[in-house]
Protein backbone atom coordinates (compact mmCIF):
# COMPACT_ATOMS: atom_id res chain seq x y z
CA UNK A 1 0.00 0.00 0.00
CA UNK A 2 2.78 2.26 0.99
CA UNK A 3 4.12 1.62 -2.59
CA UNK A 4 1.55 1.94 -4.60
CA UNK A 5 0.53 5.94 -2.43
CA UNK A 6 3.80 6.79 -3.41
CA UNK A 7 3.82 6.48 -6.72
CA UNK A 8 0.38 8.44 -6.56
CA UNK A 9 1.97 11.03 -4.78
CA UNK A 10 5.18 11.88 -7.41
CA UNK A 11 1.90 12.18 -10.15
CA UNK A 12 1.11 16.67 -10.03
CA UNK A 13 -0.59 18.88 -11.29
CA UNK A 14 1.28 20.92 -14.01
CA UNK A 15 2.30 24.00 -14.25
CA UNK A 16 -0.50 25.53 -16.55
CA UNK A 17 0.73 28.03 -18.85
CA UNK A 18 -0.10 28.65 -22.52
CA UNK A 19 1.37 29.18 -25.14
CA UNK A 20 0.39 31.47 -27.74
CA UNK A 21 -0.82 28.58 -29.89
CA UNK A 22 -2.95 27.66 -27.13
CA UNK A 23 -1.35 24.43 -26.09
CA UNK A 24 -0.21 23.68 -22.25
CA UNK A 25 3.20 23.66 -21.52
CA UNK A 26 3.97 21.63 -18.13
CA UNK A 27 7.18 22.02 -15.48
CA UNK A 28 8.02 19.22 -13.69
CA UNK A 29 7.73 19.49 -10.32
CA UNK A 30 9.29 17.56 -6.93
CA UNK A 31 6.71 16.35 -4.29
CA UNK A 32 6.78 17.54 -0.95
CA UNK A 33 8.52 16.22 1.71
CA UNK A 34 8.77 16.60 6.21
CA UNK A 35 5.57 18.16 7.67
CA UNK A 36 4.32 19.92 4.13
CA UNK A 37 2.08 17.31 3.34
CA UNK A 38 0.15 15.09 5.50
CA UNK A 39 -1.81 12.15 4.62
CA UNK A 40 -4.92 11.70 6.22
CA UNK A 41 -5.48 8.05 7.06
CA UNK A 42 -8.46 6.03 5.76
CA UNK A 43 -11.28 5.94 7.26
CA UNK A 44 -12.77 3.33 5.00
CA UNK A 45 -11.81 0.64 2.22
CA UNK A 46 -11.61 1.78 -1.33
CA UNK A 47 -11.21 -0.49 -4.49
CA UNK A 48 -8.36 -0.36 -6.16
CA UNK A 49 -10.74 0.16 -9.49
CA UNK A 50 -11.66 3.84 -7.86
CA UNK A 51 -7.87 4.39 -7.28
CA UNK A 52 -6.90 3.38 -11.16
CA UNK A 53 -9.37 6.05 -12.16
CA UNK A 54 -6.73 8.23 -10.89
CA UNK A 55 -4.68 8.43 -13.73
CA UNK A 56 -7.85 9.81 -15.46
CA UNK A 57 -7.79 12.76 -13.15
CA UNK A 58 -4.02 13.58 -13.52
CA UNK A 59 -4.77 14.10 -17.08
CA UNK A 60 -8.10 15.90 -16.61
CA UNK A 61 -6.02 18.82 -14.31
CA UNK A 62 -4.87 20.27 -17.23
CA UNK A 63 -7.14 19.30 -19.96
CA UNK A 64 -10.75 20.64 -20.89
CA UNK A 65 -12.84 17.91 -21.55
CA UNK A 66 -14.38 17.74 -25.27
CA UNK A 67 -17.99 17.99 -24.36
CA UNK A 68 -18.82 19.62 -21.45
CA UNK A 69 -22.32 20.20 -19.51
CA UNK A 70 -23.06 22.13 -16.43
CA UNK A 71 -24.37 20.15 -13.54
CA UNK A 72 -26.38 21.79 -10.49
CA UNK A 73 -28.57 21.26 -7.65
CA UNK A 74 -31.41 23.97 -6.49
CA UNK A 75 -32.35 24.87 -2.84
CA UNK A 76 -35.62 23.14 -0.89
CA UNK A 77 -37.48 26.08 -0.79
CA UNK A 78 -37.31 26.58 -4.80
CA UNK A 79 -40.58 26.57 -7.05
CA UNK A 80 -38.92 24.02 -9.41
CA UNK A 81 -39.05 21.40 -6.42
CA UNK A 82 -41.61 18.72 -7.23
CA UNK A 83 -42.20 19.08 -10.84
CA UNK A 84 -41.17 16.37 -12.80
CA UNK A 85 -37.56 16.00 -14.38
CA UNK A 86 -37.48 16.51 -18.28
CA UNK A 87 -35.24 13.36 -18.10
CA UNK A 88 -37.91 10.85 -16.51
CA UNK A 89 -40.54 12.38 -15.22
CA UNK A 90 -39.63 11.94 -11.57
CA UNK A 91 -40.53 14.62 -8.60
CA UNK A 92 -37.42 16.78 -8.67
CA UNK A 93 -36.04 17.01 -5.12
CA UNK A 94 -32.91 19.19 -3.62
CA UNK A 95 -30.63 16.46 -3.40
CA UNK A 96 -30.55 15.63 -7.03
CA UNK A 97 -28.09 16.63 -10.01
CA UNK A 98 -29.92 18.30 -12.52
CA UNK A 99 -28.88 19.15 -16.11
CA UNK A 100 -30.73 21.86 -18.66
CA UNK A 101 -33.17 19.87 -21.06
CA UNK A 102 -32.08 21.05 -24.02
CA UNK A 103 -31.68 19.51 -27.75
CA UNK A 104 -27.98 20.36 -26.88
CA UNK A 105 -27.88 19.49 -23.32
CA UNK A 106 -25.83 22.80 -22.44
CA UNK A 107 -27.97 26.44 -21.77
CA UNK A 108 -29.83 28.05 -24.49
CA UNK A 109 -32.52 31.03 -24.64
CA UNK A 110 -35.89 30.29 -23.62
CA UNK A 111 -38.37 29.82 -22.85
CA UNK A 112 -37.54 26.11 -21.89
CA UNK A 113 -38.54 22.86 -20.46
CA UNK A 114 -37.86 22.22 -17.04
CA UNK A 115 -34.47 21.02 -15.96
CA UNK A 116 -33.80 16.71 -15.88
CA UNK A 117 -32.29 15.16 -13.34
CA UNK A 118 -28.83 13.31 -14.43
CA UNK A 119 -27.94 12.07 -11.36
CA UNK A 120 -30.99 11.32 -8.36
CA UNK A 121 -30.24 11.56 -5.19
CA UNK A 122 -30.42 7.92 -4.25
CA UNK A 123 -27.20 7.65 -6.54
CA UNK A 124 -25.47 9.52 -3.94
CA UNK A 125 -26.24 6.94 -0.99
CA UNK A 126 -28.44 9.54 1.10
CA UNK A 127 -31.05 7.30 2.71
CA UNK A 128 -33.99 7.50 4.45
CA UNK A 129 -37.35 9.42 4.08
CA UNK A 130 -35.80 12.58 5.72
CA UNK A 131 -35.28 15.93 3.12
CA UNK A 132 -32.35 15.74 2.14
CA UNK A 133 -30.37 18.92 0.77
CA UNK A 134 -27.35 19.20 -1.80
CA UNK A 135 -24.63 22.30 -0.85
CA UNK A 136 -21.87 21.42 -3.01
CA UNK A 137 -20.76 19.34 -6.12
CA UNK A 138 -17.87 18.48 -7.83
CA UNK A 139 -16.47 15.78 -9.94
CA UNK A 140 -13.03 15.83 -8.78
CA UNK A 141 -11.68 17.16 -12.06
CA UNK A 142 -12.08 21.03 -12.12
CA UNK A 143 -9.67 23.13 -12.98
CA UNK A 144 -6.42 23.58 -11.08
CA UNK A 145 -5.04 27.21 -10.06
CA UNK A 146 -1.98 28.31 -10.87
CA UNK A 147 0.82 30.17 -8.75
CA UNK A 148 -0.33 33.74 -9.57
CA UNK A 149 -2.70 32.44 -12.67
CA UNK A 150 0.85 32.76 -14.68
CA UNK A 151 -0.18 32.43 -18.42
CA UNK A 152 -3.61 33.18 -18.36
CA UNK A 153 -5.18 34.52 -21.29
CA UNK A 154 -8.10 34.87 -20.45
CA UNK A 155 -8.69 35.44 -16.87
CA UNK A 156 -12.70 34.80 -16.96
CA UNK A 157 -12.31 31.10 -15.97
CA UNK A 158 -14.07 31.62 -12.20
CA UNK A 159 -17.78 30.68 -12.05
CA UNK A 160 -20.13 31.10 -9.27
CA UNK A 161 -23.49 31.51 -7.73
CA UNK A 162 -25.47 33.68 -4.96
CA UNK A 163 -28.22 33.34 -2.75
CA UNK A 164 -31.37 35.29 -2.79
CA UNK A 165 -30.50 38.06 -0.36
CA UNK A 166 -27.19 38.56 -2.41
CA UNK A 167 -27.18 42.26 -3.27
CA UNK A 168 -23.61 42.72 -5.31
CA UNK A 169 -21.26 45.82 -5.93
CA UNK A 170 -22.42 47.40 -9.09
CA UNK A 171 -20.32 47.62 -11.95
CA UNK A 172 -20.98 46.79 -15.93
CA UNK A 173 -24.56 45.18 -16.24
CA UNK A 174 -25.55 42.19 -16.00
CA UNK A 175 -24.01 41.58 -13.13
CA UNK A 176 -25.09 40.40 -8.97
CA UNK A 177 -26.25 43.51 -8.44
CA UNK A 178 -27.99 44.66 -11.42
CA UNK A 179 -29.78 40.78 -11.38
CA UNK A 180 -30.01 41.38 -7.74
CA UNK A 181 -32.18 44.40 -8.13
CA UNK A 182 -34.84 42.42 -10.28
CA UNK A 183 -35.04 39.01 -8.32
CA UNK A 184 -33.15 37.10 -10.62
CA UNK A 185 -29.61 36.76 -9.35
CA UNK A 186 -29.96 33.36 -7.32
CA UNK A 187 -30.88 31.69 -10.07
CA UNK A 188 -28.10 32.74 -12.47
CA UNK A 189 -24.19 31.62 -12.77
CA UNK A 190 -21.80 35.15 -12.61
CA UNK A 191 -17.96 34.92 -14.03
CA UNK A 192 -14.94 37.06 -12.60
CA UNK A 193 -11.83 37.80 -14.01
CA UNK A 194 -8.49 36.84 -11.31
CA UNK A 195 -5.80 38.91 -11.16
CA UNK A 196 -3.23 36.98 -8.89
CA UNK A 197 -3.78 34.55 -6.26
CA UNK A 198 -4.02 33.94 -3.52
CA UNK A 199 -5.83 37.29 -3.29
CA UNK A 200 -6.95 39.67 -0.51
CA UNK A 201 -9.59 41.75 -0.77
CA UNK A 202 -9.52 43.91 -3.70
CA UNK A 203 -12.23 45.52 -6.11
CA UNK A 204 -13.38 43.07 -8.75
CA UNK A 205 -16.15 42.66 -11.03
CA UNK A 206 -18.69 40.23 -12.21
CA UNK A 207 -20.86 39.62 -15.38
CA UNK A 208 -23.70 37.43 -16.01
CA UNK A 209 -22.47 33.80 -17.91
CA UNK A 210 -25.61 31.29 -17.16
CA UNK A 211 -29.42 33.03 -17.00
CA UNK A 212 -32.19 31.05 -14.81
CA UNK A 213 -34.62 30.83 -17.38
CA UNK A 214 -32.84 32.56 -20.54
CA UNK A 215 -35.75 35.29 -20.82
CA UNK A 216 -35.09 38.49 -20.62
CA UNK A 217 -34.86 39.74 -16.72
CA UNK A 218 -36.04 42.90 -15.18
CA UNK A 219 -32.77 44.35 -16.12
CA UNK A 220 -33.29 44.28 -20.09
CA UNK A 221 -30.05 41.98 -20.36
CA UNK A 222 -30.99 37.66 -21.60
CA UNK A 223 -27.83 35.61 -21.96
CA UNK A 224 -28.84 31.34 -22.30
CA UNK A 225 -30.46 29.91 -19.35
CA UNK A 226 -30.76 26.39 -17.62
CA UNK A 227 -34.95 26.16 -17.47
CA UNK A 228 -35.30 27.46 -13.81
CA UNK A 229 -38.22 29.32 -12.49
CA UNK A 230 -37.54 33.07 -12.22
CA UNK A 231 -40.31 34.89 -10.55
CA UNK A 232 -41.26 38.84 -9.46
CA UNK A 233 -39.43 38.18 -6.38
CA UNK A 234 -36.50 36.06 -5.24
CA UNK A 235 -38.35 34.45 -2.73
CA UNK A 236 -40.59 32.90 -5.11
CA UNK A 237 -37.13 31.86 -7.96
CA UNK A 238 -35.38 29.07 -7.89
CA UNK A 239 -31.85 29.31 -5.86
CA UNK A 240 -28.88 27.55 -7.47
CA UNK A 241 -26.84 25.53 -4.69
CA UNK A 242 -23.96 23.42 -6.56
CA UNK A 243 -22.55 23.80 -9.84
CA UNK A 244 -20.13 21.92 -11.62
CA UNK A 245 -19.40 23.90 -15.04
CA UNK A 246 -17.61 20.89 -17.14
CA UNK A 247 -18.80 17.52 -16.32
CA UNK A 248 -18.29 14.54 -18.65
CA UNK A 249 -19.01 11.23 -18.88
CA UNK A 250 -20.65 10.84 -22.25
CA UNK A 251 -22.10 6.74 -22.28
CA UNK A 252 -22.15 6.54 -18.16
CA UNK A 253 -24.93 6.89 -15.64
CA UNK A 254 -22.22 7.66 -12.98
CA UNK A 255 -19.48 9.84 -13.24
CA UNK A 256 -16.36 7.54 -13.15
CA UNK A 257 -14.24 9.44 -10.60
CA UNK A 258 -17.49 9.68 -8.36
CA UNK A 259 -19.07 12.72 -6.76
CA UNK A 260 -17.93 15.06 -4.34
CA UNK A 261 -20.22 17.19 -2.62
CA UNK A 262 -21.53 18.51 1.13
CA UNK A 263 -25.10 18.44 2.41
CA UNK A 264 -27.08 20.82 4.82
CA UNK A 265 -26.31 21.88 8.04
CA UNK A 266 -28.88 21.68 11.04
CA UNK A 267 -28.30 25.35 12.38
CA UNK A 268 -30.70 28.23 12.30
CA UNK A 269 -29.89 30.91 9.67
CA UNK A 270 -29.53 34.64 11.42
CA UNK A 271 -30.45 36.47 8.38
CA UNK A 272 -34.02 34.11 8.08
CA UNK A 273 -34.29 32.79 11.25
CA UNK A 274 -34.92 29.70 9.78
CA UNK A 275 -33.55 26.31 10.39
CA UNK A 276 -31.65 24.36 7.79
CA UNK A 277 -32.68 20.58 6.50
CA UNK A 278 -29.98 18.66 8.98
CA UNK A 279 -29.35 16.53 6.14
CA UNK A 280 -26.12 16.19 7.05
CA UNK A 281 -26.96 14.99 10.60
CA UNK A 282 -29.59 12.54 9.42
CA UNK A 283 -26.78 10.82 7.44
CA UNK A 284 -24.33 10.45 10.08
CA UNK A 285 -21.99 13.33 9.20
CA UNK A 286 -21.42 17.46 9.42
CA UNK A 287 -22.43 20.15 6.99
CA UNK A 288 -18.18 20.97 6.89
CA UNK A 289 -17.23 17.49 5.83
CA UNK A 290 -16.74 17.02 1.96
CA UNK A 291 -18.11 13.61 1.13
CA UNK A 292 -17.61 11.43 -2.03
CA UNK A 293 -19.58 8.69 -3.79
CA UNK A 294 -16.95 6.59 -5.76
CA UNK A 295 -19.96 4.17 -7.05
CA UNK A 296 -23.94 4.68 -7.16
CA UNK A 297 -25.52 3.83 -3.82
CA UNK A 298 -23.12 4.59 -1.51
CA UNK A 299 -20.73 7.59 0.11
CA UNK A 300 -18.39 7.67 2.33
CA UNK A 301 -16.28 10.99 4.25
CA UNK A 302 -13.34 12.21 1.47
CA UNK A 303 -12.18 15.45 3.91
CA UNK A 304 -13.36 15.74 7.37
CA UNK A 305 -14.66 19.63 8.33
CA UNK A 306 -11.78 19.76 10.87
CA UNK A 307 -9.05 19.29 8.38
CA UNK A 308 -10.53 22.11 6.71
CA UNK A 309 -10.69 23.98 9.60
CA UNK A 310 -13.83 24.20 10.51
CA UNK A 311 -16.68 23.08 13.30
CA UNK A 312 -13.58 24.51 15.64
CA UNK A 313 -15.04 27.60 16.97
CA UNK A 314 -18.46 25.31 18.02
CA UNK A 315 -18.23 21.74 17.97
CA UNK A 316 -19.74 19.38 15.28
CA UNK A 317 -21.96 20.85 12.70
CA UNK A 318 -21.10 24.67 13.31
CA UNK A 319 -20.05 24.89 10.06
CA UNK A 320 -21.62 24.60 6.64
CA UNK A 321 -19.33 24.27 3.58
CA UNK A 322 -21.31 26.17 0.72
CA UNK A 323 -19.42 25.74 -2.63
CA UNK A 324 -17.04 23.13 -3.89
CA UNK A 325 -13.73 23.98 -6.22
CA UNK A 326 -11.84 20.26 -5.79
CA UNK A 327 -9.04 18.34 -8.19
CA UNK A 328 -8.56 15.08 -6.50
CA UNK A 329 -5.01 13.85 -6.96
CA UNK A 330 -5.34 10.37 -8.28
CA UNK A 331 -5.01 8.28 -5.29
CA UNK A 332 -9.04 8.78 -3.65
CA UNK A 333 -7.93 10.35 -0.40
CA UNK A 334 -7.73 13.07 0.83
CA UNK A 335 -4.01 14.50 1.35
CA UNK A 336 -4.05 17.56 3.83
CA UNK A 337 -1.59 20.21 3.55
CA UNK A 338 -0.24 23.26 4.94
CA UNK A 339 0.82 24.67 1.32
CA UNK A 340 -0.56 27.32 -0.26
CA UNK A 341 -0.91 25.29 -3.46
CA UNK A 342 -0.30 21.40 -2.15
CA UNK A 343 -1.61 20.43 -6.15
CA UNK A 344 1.67 21.77 -7.92
CA UNK A 345 3.24 18.97 -5.15
CA UNK A 346 1.10 16.12 -5.77
CA UNK A 347 -1.44 17.06 -3.26
CA UNK A 348 -5.27 17.78 -3.96
CA UNK A 349 -7.05 20.84 -4.28
CA UNK A 350 -9.70 21.64 -2.25
CA UNK A 351 -11.13 25.17 -2.32
CA UNK A 352 -14.99 25.82 -0.78
CA UNK A 353 -17.21 28.34 0.67
CA UNK A 354 -18.87 28.50 3.96
CA UNK A 355 -22.77 29.83 4.57
CA UNK A 356 -23.75 32.59 6.27
CA UNK A 357 -24.68 31.54 10.01
CA UNK A 358 -21.32 29.64 10.12
CA UNK A 359 -19.11 29.85 13.05
CA UNK A 360 -16.04 30.48 11.66
CA UNK A 361 -17.31 33.78 9.72
CA UNK A 362 -15.62 36.72 11.28
CA UNK A 363 -12.63 34.20 12.71
CA UNK A 364 -9.16 35.75 10.95
CA UNK A 365 -8.32 33.48 7.99
CA UNK A 366 -4.63 31.90 8.06
CA UNK A 367 -3.18 33.41 5.39
CA UNK A 368 -3.56 37.22 5.95
CA UNK A 369 -5.17 37.82 9.44
CA UNK A 370 -8.34 38.94 8.04
CA UNK A 371 -12.34 38.08 9.21
CA UNK A 372 -13.33 35.57 7.04
CA UNK A 373 -16.63 36.28 5.38
CA UNK A 374 -19.91 34.12 3.13
CA UNK A 375 -18.41 35.00 0.12
CA UNK A 376 -14.69 34.15 0.84
CA UNK A 377 -13.61 31.32 -1.74
CA UNK A 378 -11.40 29.13 1.45
CA UNK A 379 -8.79 26.58 1.64
CA UNK A 380 -7.59 24.36 4.44
CA UNK A 381 -5.72 26.09 7.07
CA UNK A 382 -1.92 27.42 5.57
CA UNK A 383 1.41 27.39 7.61
CA UNK A 384 3.46 30.64 7.66
CA UNK A 385 0.59 33.29 7.55
CA UNK A 386 -1.63 34.57 9.82
CA UNK A 387 -1.15 31.90 12.37
CA UNK A 388 -4.68 31.09 12.95
CA UNK A 389 -6.50 27.17 12.92
CA UNK A 390 -8.77 28.24 10.64
CA UNK A 391 -9.23 28.52 6.48
CA UNK A 392 -7.20 30.42 4.75
CA UNK A 393 -8.80 33.03 1.97
CA UNK A 394 -7.44 32.35 -1.43
CA UNK A 395 -9.99 34.56 -3.43
CA UNK A 396 -11.53 37.37 -1.23
CA UNK A 397 -15.32 37.99 -1.96
CA UNK A 398 -14.46 41.46 -2.53
CA UNK A 399 -12.32 40.08 -5.69
CA UNK A 400 -15.72 39.02 -7.28
CA UNK A 401 -17.46 42.13 -7.05
CA UNK A 402 -19.84 41.20 -4.14
CA UNK A 403 -20.35 42.78 -0.91
CA UNK A 404 -19.15 42.33 2.51
CA UNK A 405 -19.37 43.35 5.89
CA UNK A 406 -15.91 44.06 5.55
CA UNK A 407 -16.18 46.85 3.13
CA UNK A 408 -19.39 47.88 3.30
CA UNK A 409 -22.40 48.69 6.08
CA UNK A 410 -23.89 45.40 5.74
CA UNK A 411 -24.67 43.13 8.84
CA UNK A 412 -24.41 39.96 6.47
CA UNK A 413 -22.01 39.78 3.72
CA UNK A 414 -23.26 38.30 0.29
CA UNK A 415 -23.56 34.67 -0.04
CA UNK A 416 -21.30 32.37 -2.51
CA UNK A 417 -23.57 29.85 -3.26
CA UNK A 418 -21.94 27.46 -5.38
CA UNK A 419 -18.68 27.76 -7.45
CA UNK A 420 -16.12 26.36 -10.26
CA UNK A 421 -13.03 27.40 -12.29
CA UNK A 422 -13.24 26.04 -16.10
CA UNK A 423 -10.68 25.45 -18.65
CA UNK A 424 -12.92 26.89 -20.97
CA UNK A 425 -13.55 30.68 -20.30
CA UNK A 426 -15.20 32.15 -22.98
CA UNK A 427 -13.63 33.77 -25.58
CA UNK A 428 -16.23 36.07 -25.58
CA UNK A 429 -18.73 38.10 -23.52
CA UNK A 430 -21.52 39.41 -24.85
CA UNK A 431 -25.36 39.82 -24.05
CA UNK A 432 -28.00 41.20 -25.52
CA UNK A 433 -30.43 43.78 -23.58
CA UNK A 434 -33.06 46.28 -24.75
CA UNK A 435 -35.26 44.16 -26.34
CA UNK A 436 -38.46 45.85 -27.52
CA UNK A 437 -40.81 43.64 -25.21
CA UNK A 438 -44.08 44.45 -24.16
CA UNK A 439 -42.72 46.41 -21.13
CA UNK A 440 -40.54 48.54 -23.58
CA UNK A 441 -41.75 52.19 -24.25
CA UNK A 442 -42.10 50.81 -27.95
CA UNK A 443 -43.30 54.19 -29.92
CA UNK A 444 -46.34 52.70 -31.71
CA UNK A 445 -46.78 49.69 -29.78
CA UNK A 446 -44.58 48.03 -32.71
CA UNK A 447 -42.97 45.22 -30.12
CA UNK A 448 -40.84 42.39 -30.41
CA UNK A 449 -39.50 40.47 -27.51
CA UNK A 450 -36.65 39.19 -28.98
CA UNK A 451 -35.03 41.90 -30.61
CA UNK A 452 -35.83 45.99 -31.83
CA UNK A 453 -39.05 47.18 -32.45
CA UNK A 454 -40.44 45.80 -35.24
CA UNK A 455 -39.88 47.58 -38.66
CA UNK A 456 -41.70 46.83 -42.07
CA UNK A 457 -40.49 43.26 -42.35
CA UNK A 458 -42.63 41.96 -39.56
CA UNK A 459 -39.26 41.98 -37.06
CA UNK A 460 -37.24 43.66 -35.24
CA UNK A 461 -33.85 44.41 -36.01
CA UNK A 462 -31.39 42.25 -34.31
CA UNK A 463 -27.96 43.21 -33.92
CA UNK A 464 -25.74 39.85 -32.35
CA UNK A 465 -21.50 39.86 -31.83
CA UNK A 466 -19.21 36.89 -32.45
CA UNK A 467 -15.40 36.65 -32.20
CA UNK A 468 -13.25 37.95 -29.65
CA UNK A 469 -14.19 40.58 -27.18
CA UNK A 470 -10.25 40.54 -26.01
CA UNK A 471 -9.16 43.83 -27.00
CA UNK A 472 -6.71 41.98 -29.33
CA UNK A 473 -8.99 40.01 -31.02
CA UNK A 474 -11.83 40.46 -33.68
CA UNK A 475 -15.47 41.58 -32.38
CA UNK A 476 -17.30 41.51 -35.32
CA UNK A 477 -20.90 42.66 -35.03
CA UNK A 478 -24.03 41.78 -37.32
CA UNK A 479 -27.59 43.32 -37.83
CA UNK A 480 -30.23 40.87 -39.03
CA UNK A 481 -34.05 41.14 -39.71
CA UNK A 482 -33.73 44.68 -41.38
CA UNK A 483 -35.54 45.88 -44.85
CA UNK A 484 -33.55 45.27 -47.72
CA UNK A 485 -30.82 47.97 -49.74
CA UNK A 486 -31.03 50.33 -46.80
CA UNK A 487 -28.24 52.23 -45.11
CA UNK A 488 -27.03 51.18 -41.86
CA UNK A 489 -25.00 52.89 -38.86
CA UNK A 490 -23.09 50.71 -35.94
CA UNK A 491 -22.39 53.00 -33.43
CA UNK A 492 -20.73 52.61 -29.64
CA UNK A 493 -21.74 54.48 -26.73
CA UNK A 494 -20.03 53.61 -22.45
CA UNK A 495 -23.65 53.45 -20.66
CA UNK A 496 -26.74 52.10 -21.48
CA UNK A 497 -30.23 53.27 -21.90
CA UNK A 498 -33.91 52.28 -22.99
CA UNK A 499 -35.05 55.74 -24.74
CA UNK A 500 -37.74 55.86 -27.64
CA UNK A 501 -36.01 57.24 -30.63
CA UNK A 502 -37.67 56.93 -34.19
CA UNK A 503 -39.60 53.49 -34.56
CA UNK A 504 -37.39 51.78 -32.16
CA UNK A 505 -35.36 52.42 -28.49
CA UNK A 506 -31.97 54.06 -28.05
CA UNK A 507 -30.23 51.92 -26.16
CA UNK A 508 -26.83 53.39 -25.89
CA UNK A 509 -25.86 56.73 -24.43
CA UNK A 510 -23.32 58.93 -23.42
CA UNK A 511 -20.60 60.13 -25.58
CA UNK A 512 -21.56 57.87 -28.77
CA UNK A 513 -18.90 57.25 -31.14
CA UNK A 514 -20.11 56.10 -34.84
CA UNK A 515 -18.12 53.05 -36.11
CA UNK A 516 -18.97 52.10 -39.91
CA UNK A 517 -21.66 52.47 -42.06
CA UNK A 518 -23.15 49.22 -44.46
CA UNK A 519 -26.16 48.58 -46.70
CA UNK A 520 -28.34 45.40 -45.77
CA UNK A 521 -28.22 44.57 -49.57
CA UNK A 522 -30.79 41.90 -50.09
CA UNK A 523 -30.19 40.12 -47.49
CA UNK A 524 -31.46 42.30 -44.76
CA UNK A 525 -28.26 42.19 -43.12
CA UNK A 526 -24.57 44.16 -42.36
CA UNK A 527 -22.11 43.15 -40.56
CA UNK A 528 -18.88 45.05 -39.10
CA UNK A 529 -15.62 43.53 -37.94
CA UNK A 530 -12.96 44.93 -36.09
CA UNK A 531 -14.80 46.76 -33.29
CA UNK A 532 -11.39 47.51 -30.86
CA UNK A 533 -10.14 48.98 -34.06
CA UNK A 534 -12.66 50.91 -35.31
CA UNK A 535 -13.05 52.79 -32.15
CA UNK A 536 -9.43 53.70 -31.64
CA UNK A 537 -9.65 54.95 -35.09
CA UNK A 538 -12.30 57.22 -33.62
CA UNK A 539 -9.81 58.38 -30.13
CA UNK A 540 -11.10 56.14 -27.97
CA UNK A 541 -9.15 52.98 -26.50
CA UNK A 542 -10.96 50.47 -25.25
CA UNK A 543 -9.41 48.46 -22.35
CA UNK A 544 -9.52 45.28 -20.16
CA UNK A 545 -12.61 45.14 -17.90
CA UNK A 546 -14.46 47.72 -19.58
CA UNK A 547 -17.82 47.45 -20.54
CA UNK A 548 -19.06 49.18 -23.87
CA UNK A 549 -22.77 49.21 -25.31
CA UNK A 550 -23.12 48.64 -29.31
CA UNK A 551 -26.27 49.33 -31.43
CA UNK A 552 -27.09 50.17 -35.26
CA UNK A 553 -29.37 52.63 -36.46
CA UNK A 554 -31.26 51.77 -40.24
CA UNK A 555 -33.16 53.57 -42.49
CA UNK A 556 -36.81 52.03 -42.51
CA UNK A 557 -38.60 54.14 -45.40
CA UNK A 558 -42.14 52.37 -44.60
CA UNK A 559 -42.02 51.71 -41.06
CA UNK A 560 -44.54 51.54 -38.54
CA UNK A 561 -44.21 54.56 -36.79
CA UNK A 562 -43.97 56.57 -40.02
CA UNK A 563 -40.40 57.94 -38.99
CA UNK A 564 -38.53 56.83 -41.56
CA UNK A 565 -35.97 54.91 -39.42
CA UNK A 566 -35.20 51.96 -36.51
CA UNK A 567 -33.06 50.71 -34.41
CA UNK A 568 -31.80 47.03 -33.02
CA UNK A 569 -31.96 45.77 -29.91
CA UNK A 570 -28.45 46.95 -28.02
CA UNK A 571 -25.20 44.30 -27.15
CA UNK A 572 -23.24 45.06 -24.10
CA UNK A 573 -19.70 44.04 -24.44
CA UNK A 574 -17.08 43.21 -21.81
CA UNK A 575 -14.03 43.43 -22.96
CA UNK A 576 -10.53 41.41 -21.32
Amino acid sequence: MAEERIQFRLKVCPHQSTRPNGQHTERALLPTQGNQTMHYPLRHSRTRAFRALGFLSLILCHAPPATAQVSFSIDRSSPTMGLPDSFGGAPITPADILAPATASGTPDYGPLPTPGTSIPEAMLGLTGADFHELDALSYGQDRCFDINNQGESNPFGLHFSVDEYALGVPGGAPDVASEAAVADACADVFMSPLGPVPSPPLPGINTGAIDGDGLPSGSGYVYPGLGLIEGTTATNSDDLDALDMESTFPGMDFPPGGVYFSLDTSFVDPLTGAAHSATAIGQGVVGGDILVAPAPGVFTIYAPAPLLGLDIVAGPDSDDLDALILWENGDGDYSPSHDIFPWLSGGDMVLFSVRRGSAVIGMPDSLFGIPICEGDILMPPVFGGAGSPFPAIFIAAENLGLDTARTGAIQFSDDLDAADYVFQAPDLIANKYCQCDVTAPAPCANYDASAGCRNSTGLGGLLEASGSSSVSGILAMTASQLPTGQPGLLFIAPSAATIPFRDGLLCATGTLRRLSIAISGGSGSMSFSGVVAMTAATGVTIMPGETWYLQTWFRDPTGPCGTGSNLTNGVGVLFW
